[in-house]
């Protein structure tokens, strides 16, 4: 059925692409999750571990399961940014 809720004619093509695409996000998201909380029960006692783990378990999902670079994970439509002289010394600062 389209979004109008009318069944297409015989032999007409049908794009799933947008629901294959919500399914396979369903499923990375899902596996991401499954993941991080099997650390938790594999780092019994350890809060800290647990949560430090958060951090390149989310760095690798976004380099390598989405394929996207780490600046979208703040800012969607993000610049590239460069360190100069000036960055590194307000950064220490």
């Amino acid at each position: 059925m389209n979004t109008l809720g009318v069944l297409p004619a015989a032999g007409a093509h049908v794009d799933l692409t947008g629901a294959r695409s919500r399914r396979r996000r369903f499923v990375e998201a899902f596996g991401f999750v499954a993941a991080w909380v099997a650390l938790g029960y594999l780092l019994p006692g350890s809060d800290e571990a647990y949560l430090l783990m958060g951090v390149p378990l989310t760095a690798r999902f976004q380099l390598v399961v989405r394929r996207r670079p780490l600046r979208e994970l703040w800012v969607r439509d993000a610049t590239a940014t460069t360190m100069d002289r000036r960055s590194l010394l307000l950064g220490g600062a």
